[in-house]
């Protein structure tokens, strides 16, 4: 044991030690690409006990960020964390954080929930909330305070993304699922090559159900949001598909599409008991900055033919807990 203590102790001296970690933010995305870049560099920076830097983007003009400030370094060698397993940040470095980069703690590439030491660990995430606020506050949701509050994160796109492929089913039992064929590849269907960022609607149907049940039918208000240029109209959708008495609904239906109310969005999440989210980043971000109650998302996918995703796999986190193992 002290062996093990003294090279805990050496480790920690050497690696991480001065160096810096920055992020490399796309020149396209969206706001949530940005902010995931930002979690990943500085849940390393503060892993290793190094500097975090941040490379401004232009959708990181409406925030604030709370840095400490940094010497010269001009010095510094620079260098790319890559996807290797190998890679992490040592002595008197300059690295650089990029979208495909994945830490061996990182069980998914993608997806924040599945990051060991990240997600779970309280002290960071309270670090991580500091980091940043917006220069304008945000303009909460009025919302009632006798049920249970859901936040549903729907990504359709609005315009921005390409297509998508998939035909939305409310009822799957005529399809054999046993041939459900895991495709996920660059294509100009978005949804075929990141199906967890744009689940169907089915996979928010049988969500808003489950979690329902969980809380025994008692009384929620949802409201979506979502980038759908015609967010009334998927509410319907939902509210039909759904069927559940117990339910109150709501959604913007002024001034939408990708690029509005962005910012009011993503803290009007953190205003809720439960999150139902999809694997798009800026749900994802949400996720990071509130402890909710419920969190379910989605953690793989399927293809019946060309026309139908299926989620089949879930996570639902309950006060924290989770049932995946890390690492």
């Amino acid at each position: 044991m002290r062996r093990w203590l003294i090279g805990l102790f050496l480790f920690t001296s050497i690696y991480g030690q001065n160096s810096y970690i920055f992020t490399n933010p796309p020149w396209r995305g969206r706001l949530g690409d940005q902010l995931i870049l930002i979690a990943k560099a500085s849940w390393l920076a503060y892993k290793y006990n190094g500097h975090f830097l941040l490379k401004r983007h232009k959708l990181l003009e409406a925030f604030d960020f709370h840095l400490a400030p940094t010497p010269e370094l001009s010095s510094y060698h620079f260098y790319s964390l890559s996807r290797h397993k190998k890679d992490f940040p040592k002595l008197g470095g300059l690295y650089r954080v990029s979208m495909a980069y994945r830490h061996p703690d990182w069980k998914m590439r993608n997806e924040v929930a599945q990051f060991k030491g990240l997600i779970d660990n309280p002290e960071f995430l309270d670090h991580f909330r500091k980091l940043f606020r917006p220069n304008v506050a945000p303009k909460p949701l009025d919302i009632p305070s006798d049920c249970v509050t859901v936040a549903v994160h729907i990504r359709k796109g609005g315009g921005v993304d390409s297509p998508l492929l998939s035909k939305q089913y409310y009822d799957q039992s005529a399809f054999d699922l046993s041939t459900l064929q895991r495709l996920k590849i660059s294509f100009k269907e978005v949804d075929l090559g990141e199906p967890l960022k744009f689940p169907p609607e089915q996979y928010y149907v049988d969500q808003i159900c489950r979690l329902s049940a969980h809380l025994h039918h008692a009384p929620l208000y949802i409201h979506i949001f979502t980038d759908d240029l015609v967010p009334d109209q998927l509410l319907k959708r939902l509210r039909s598909a759904v069927n559940l008495d117990n339910i109150t609904w709501a959604v913007r239906e002024e001034e939408c599409g990708p690029k509005r109310h962005v910012i009011d969005d993503l803290y009007a999440m953190t205003q809720f008991d439960c999150l139902i989210r999809s694997g798009s980043n800026f749900a994802q971000v949400a996720h990071l900055l509130k402890d909710y109650r419920v969190v379910i998302y989605p953690l793989s996918s399927g293809w019946i033919g060309r026309s139908c995703l299926v989620i089949d796999q879930t996570e639902m986190v309950i006060n924290g807990k989770y049932t995946f193992k890390g690492g």
